[in-house]
């Protein structure tokens, strides 16, 4: 039986008889699931996952791997591809709900990342396309946030379930991943245009034994904010560089590198630079206007 919505009553659920049997399958199907959180991942041999293409235009390899097998009468079909594994990343109190209210949740594939400094950036939330996960980075392998599929709660109860995350601190970490994907602010083309040359400067030093890349390895986030707001005719921006906990030891150094990135910074008429125009700070330091008044700049793309 496939799950309905609808409350469960009188010992099946709204407007479906169910027998003895489909009732406790679906115990067994609940009891399963309820250890999932978002984050678990499976390492299943066999695991794939399905897009919908149109054999007209073709975009991906699978799909262009596919066409031959599409059925003739129809221009979209399904495309299967293997995956290494699943990560779940539906919020957890979903996961855990009777089948009655929720039957399916959302996965995401899990794919390897062999670049120690690719790694580096995805676990330091610098690529919004994925998600770093510890349970599986012993693998070498992250969340593809680009792809996402729906499956039925009892196909996950049949996976074995990794452990995603072990600890608050990763599970909190692995949300922010997954919201930083969904709301990307996105930036005036003016503004992003003029922070080419900042934003690839800081592409090429990261991961590199430097004051730069140090510096880069040291970053939390870096924040813009404007005034007095993104609309305005003419818009003043001042750049937070928010340092991780103790990680910076040098800060007259740091300061000096971050002096030589704003200069890499050219706006357009529109925008200024304020004066001054960055502080360097710890998370305590920052006050809760700054933050939620200003938008994490991308380091893989400054633009969503």
């Amino acid at each position: 039986m496939r799950c309905r919505r609808g409350a469960a009553h009188g010992g099946g659920y709204e407007g479906v008889v169910v027998s003895a049997l489909d009732a406790a399958e679906i115990e067994r199907i609940e009891t399963a699931v309820r250890e999932w959180r978002q984050g678990d991942a499976t390492l299943d041999a066999g695991t794939f996952l399905i897009h919908l293409a149109d054999k007209r235009a073709p975009l991906t390899a699978e799909a262009r791997g596919s066409v031959d097998e599409a059925p003739a009468e129809h221009n979209v079909f399904d495309v299967f591809s293997p995956v290494r594994g699943l990560a779940v990343v539906t919020q957890s109190c979903d996961i855990v709900k009777k089948c009655a209210s929720s039957e399916c949740v959302e996965v995401s594939p899990l794919v390897l990342i062999e670049d120690e400094a690719e790694l580096y950036a995805i676990q330091k939330r610098r690529r919004p396309p994925y998600a770093y996960l510890p349970g599986v980075a012993a693998h070498k392998l992250v969340v593809d946030l680009e792809r996402t599929m729906t499956v039925e709660k009892a196909v996950v109860a049949g996976w074995n379930r990794i452990p995603g995350c072990t600890t608050d601190a990763e599970r909190r970490t692995f949300a922010e991943a997954l919201a930083r994907k969904r709301q990307r602010f996105a930036f005036p083309d003016g503004f992003n245009l003029g922070l080419r040359k900042f934003r690839d400067r800081i592409k090429r030093s990261e991961g590199k034994a430097t004051p730069e890349g140090h510096l880069i390895g040291a970053l939390d986030e870096i924040r813009a904010k404007p005034s007095p707001n993104w609309d305005a005719p003419k818009v003043t921006v001042f750049f937070w560089f928010l340092l991780e906990p103790q990680r910076v030891t040098d800060l007259d150094t740091a300061r000096k590198v971050i002096e030589n990135w704003m200069k890499m910074i050219s706006l357009p008429n529109s925008f200024a630079l304020a004066d001054p125009s960055f502080d360097m700070v710890e998370p305590q330091d920052m006050t809760v206007d700054d933050y939620l008044n200003s938008h994490a700049l991308d380091y893989d793309d400054v633009s969503p």
